[in-house]
């Protein structure tokens, strides 16, 4: 099995950056994504969506024509540059062709942007807007909107995720209230040297990477790393399990709307492991594809998300194209799967020997392997090798699996069912 999160050589400036660098010899490209540790979940609150609104004025650097200099820039050299905003982090992306040249020019540049506050009273204005617009995009039903505000005020009520209330790129009638001041009090903050990580993996030797580093801004030292979130042990219970929902209470004429949609929510404390709640995740996802989909063939499929918080787990299951009338029953082969699988030996077995296979023949291309490290940096703040991972799946036992599934019990479900 070829480890390439163990493949990463790290630096660590004192007081500053922490720096990972992947060496891969002849790779024609380098790529980098430099990490803030601080996203939306770090905003103030009653202002949220500042991470994200602080990340597009990076983008510009203060300049009107800010965008197209630095995509200019990246282009020339056959690359791109992609900032994005997370619960846990802020990164800024960019790549090109593996050349000390290009990395020394990148590195200033981005520098530049990330370290000085770019906001003027046209871009804020300007960005504004179209962050507005971005969320209308992503948003386009406002029901849809008051259901998740709803789900994650249910979910994460009482604990140190409340802030999952809210969208990463912020409630417009929050955006609109956000003033230069708020972006340059949460830019003091967090944007200082000791809470930046940077990972390089590309055609550039890890020691050239580091030296170019070094010779950069990035080489400062000061502020501090902001700490990851207290694992949860104990969740409090929920104030609602169930929401029925019907679209034509929202819309006049849903004659056309021919297709029901059923989710069903959980959160698990952060406590436990996150590659034993993978192999339980991908036991529900077949247990359910092989019962609705397989069986009764009344969806295309399930989707299912997981996603790691630090203090918590969240977990979801959906089937968004049932029949109208189907979804009590939808609603019982799912809980009568999360009731039988705590039992089924022979399906984790079978789960867990794939979920091994799947790391031992794990490929990877650059792109990939920076997208995937920059998701294990802003959640650990480190960097776990696969073979850690293996580890925790190969000890992984059918005692896990109850503990796990003892938490998916209907009292610490929520369910939304919604009709036309």
């Amino acid at each position: 099995m070829r480890d390439f999160l163990a493949e990463f050589a790290h630096r660590k400036i004192s007081g500053g950056a922490d720096i990972y660098a992947s060496h891969w010899p002849n790779w024609p490209q380098e790529r980098v994504a430099i990490l803030i540790h601080s996203g939306a979940l770090h905003d103030t609150p009653g202002k949220e969506g500042t991470a994200h609104l602080l990340e597009h004025l990076i983008r510009y650097g203060g300049r009107a024509d800010g965008v197209r200099t630095i995509q200019d820039f990246f282009e020339n050299y056959g690359g791109d540059y992609e900032p994005a905003t997370d619960l846990l982090s802020t990164e800024f992306v960019f790549f090109g062709s593996a050349e000390k040249n290009f990395l020394e020019k990148s590195l200033a540049l981005a520098g530049e942007r990330i370290f000085n506050f770019p906001a003027n009273n046209y871009l804020l204005k300007k960005e504004k807007g179209i962050i507005n617009g971005e969320f209308r995009r992503n948003n386009p039903w406002q029901f849809a909107v008051n259901n998740d505000l709803r789900e994650c005020k249910i979910l994460f009520s009482g604990t140190t995720l409340e802030r999952c209330f809210f969208p990463t790129e912020g409630l417009p009638e929050i955006i609109d209230n956000i003033t230069g001041e708020d972006l340059r009090a949460f830019h003091r903050q967090y944007y200082v040297p000791a809470n930046v990580s940077i990972l390089a993996a590309g055609g550039l030797p890890s020691e050239e990477v580091f030296r170019l580093i070094d010779g950069s801004v990035f080489s400062a030292a000061g502020g501090q790393r902001v700490a990851l979130p207290n694992a949860v042990n104990e969740l409090p219970p929920l104030s609602e399990n169930r929401f029925d929902f019907s679209i034509s209470e929202f819309l006049k004429n849903c004659a056309g709307v021919n297709i029901s949609r059923l989710k069903i929510s959980v959160t698990l404390p952060g406590s436990i492991s996150e590659q034993k709640i993978k192999i339980c995740s991908e036991m529900i996802d077949q247990a359910l594809d092989d019962g609705v989909r397989e069986k009764c063939h009344w969806s295309y499929g399930l989707d299912r998300n997981r996603d790691n918080y630090c203090a918590m787990h969240y977990l979801t299951m959906e089937f968004p194209d049932l029949p109208p009338d189907k979804l009590a029953e939808t609603e019982e082969e799912i809980k009568s799967a999360l009731a039988s699988l705590p039992h089924d030996k022979e399906l984790f077995e079978k789960i867990k020997l794939q979920s091994l296979k799947r790391l031992e023949i794990l490929d990877y291309n650059v792109e990939n392997l920076i997208k995937d490290s920059i998701l294990e940096l802003s959640q650990n703040l480190r960097l776990p090798t696969f073979s850690e991972k293996y580890a925790e799946r190969e000890a992984m036992t059918m005692d896990d699996v109850k503990k796990i599934f003892s938490h998916l019990k209907p009292e610490r479900l929520w369910t939304l069912a919604q009709r036309p």
